[in-house]
């Protein structure tokens, strides 16, 4: 995960700002002949700016906590050779030149990693669900997401805990967890918390922890 590297750069001494950088072109990937992996991915990019604490002039402000990286491999949903090697002319449509993705793959297999692997990181912190505000999530499929969410927020599901950007945007990849963040950040308080989650093909998850701030400085 970019950030979690940007993270430690800064914390290191390397580095007081850091700017990631997160480019989608999930269009290319699909394979409008496979009814399995044939669905909403578009095209997009992110950009964030993290910066260590005493370079901060923003009015508004996030603070990372903590952070849980893992990867876990698995061959159900990838990009087994990808779009860039299309080279050959006769093997221009072949299906490994495709994302690909077994069917119930995402509700058998990563919904339960995704559940089991950010309640533990949470256990392993001494949090429990009830002291996250929001959740920004992978806007992979809102269906998935309405399983991991309840499985946080429970009774307190709702469109402002768990927003999503799907309906507008549709699947942006990595870039779709920032953009929720992005575009729904502000309904967190100061001193609120909240759970910024991605995860993917592989699979790769990542779990980073935010408490919103105002600068009291001038």
């Amino acid at each position: 995960m970019a950030l979690g590297n940007a993270r430690a750069a800064i914390e290191s001494g390397q580095a007081k700002r850091v700017l990631v950088v997160v480019p989608e072109i999930g269009s290319a990937q699909l394979n409008f002949r496979d009814r399995h992996s044939h669905f909403s991915l578009g095209d997009g990019c992110c950009a964030l700016l993290l910066e260590a604490r005493e370079c901060c002039r923003a009015k508004r402000w996030h603070k990372i906590l903590d952070q849980r990286l893992v990867s876990l491999y698995s061959n159900n949903i990838a990009n087994q050779f990808g779009v860039l090697g299309r080279c050959n002319p006769d093997t221009l449509y072949a299906e490994d030149k495709w994302l690909q993705q077994r069917s119930g793959a995402r509700f058998n297999e990563l919904e339960p990693l995704v559940t089991t692997f950010a309640n533990a990181w949470l256990s392993d912190i001494g949090l429990a669900p009830e002291n996250i505000a929001a959740i920004w999530l992978q806007q992979s499929s809102w269906a998935l997401n309405q399983r991991i969410g309840t499985a946080f927020l429970k009774e307190r599901l709702s469109e402002q805990s768990l927003p999503s950007i799907m309906q507008t945007y549709g699947d942006l990849a990595s870039a779709g967890a920032l953009a929720c963040f992005h575009l729904h950040k502000e309904a967190l308080a100061p001193g609120e918390q909240g759970i910024l989650l991605v995860f993917g093909s592989g699979y790769n998850l990542g779990c980073m922890r935010l408490e919103a701030e105002i600068l009291s400085k001038p």
